[in-house]
Order: C-alpha cells, then sequence, then structure tokens
C-alpha cells in the first residue's frame, strides 16, 4: 500500500459508489470481526449504519471509490476534537476519574491512528511472517 498523503487530514474524496455487500455485516453476529470489536460498538455501528442508509441512501460498501484508511483517520480526528472538548467540558477536569477516562480514550484514538497509518505502509505479508520477523528484532 501507498503511505498516507501529506495531506490526508484535509483531503476530499469522491462521493462513495455502492458495490456489493455492506462492510457492516463483517460486524454482524458471529461473524469474526465481532469479537474484534466487541458487542457494544459494533452494535453502535450496525445502528450508525442504518442512520447512514437513511442520510445518504446506502450503506459503506468496499471498493467504493474512497480510501477507507483515510475516512477512518480522518473520523478518529474528529473523535479526538469531540473528546478534547467534552474534557474541557467536564467539571474539575483534572485529577477526576472522569477526565482520567477521556484521556484514556483519547490515548486510545492515537493508537488506533497510529495502527491504521501503520497498515496503511504495510505491505500484505501473513501475520505468521510478520511475526516471524517480529521475533528476530527485525521491522517486517
Amino acid at each position: 500500500m501507498n503511505p498516507l498523503p501529506p495531506d490526508w487530514a484535509t483531503l476530499q474524496q469522491p462521493a462513495p459508489s455502492n458495490h456489493g455487500t455492506p462492510a457492516i455485516d463483517a460486524l454482524r453476529p458471529g461473524q469474526p470481526l465481532r469479537e474484534v470489536v466487541g458487542d457494544f460498538l459494533a452494535d453502535a455501528a450496525i445502528a450508525r449504519a442504518e442512520v447512514g442508509e437513511r442520510t445518504y441512501g446506502s450503506k459503506l460498501t468496499p471498493n467504493n471509490g474512497r480510501d477507507q484508511a483515510i475516512d477512518a483517520l480522518q473520523e478518529l480526528a474528529d473523535a479526538a476534537a469531540y473528546l478534547a472538548a467534552w474534557h474541557a467540558e467536564a467539571p474539575s477536569n483534572v485529577d477526576t476519574v472522569m477526565g482520567d477516562h477521556i484521556e484514556a480514550a483519547m490515548s486510545s484514538i492515537q493508537d488506533a491512528a497510529y495502527w491504521i497509518a501503520a497498515a496503511r505502509k504495510a505491505e500484505p505479508t501473513s501475520r505468521k511472517f510478520a511475526a516471524a520477523e517480529a521475533a528476530k528484532g527485525e521491522k517486517p
């Protein structure tokens, strides 16, 4: 894959086209990715897909003409901004459990953004190969 363009945060992408099975189907009960995401977030994503279908006329599909990694990173940047605003609104947000939780969520967003960017740069190698290379102390 290609590394991210420098203007990824503000890059305007084409309107999505609708091709095939909705991506959200991978998060339905019994699907392997649901275990990765967890029921709480998978159920929310499914509900948001319904909102998206009503708003845009279709659900998100793979190979829709958009760069999914950039879309995900832009959404994470928005989430970081929302969390920063919530943190600022939190009563006495310094040294509170609520403030700590919000900061932990922001740190998780940073981790997610890192892994998306890393996946974007990575070659599509097998996990077994990557694990063997990591065990040798080398990057795949």
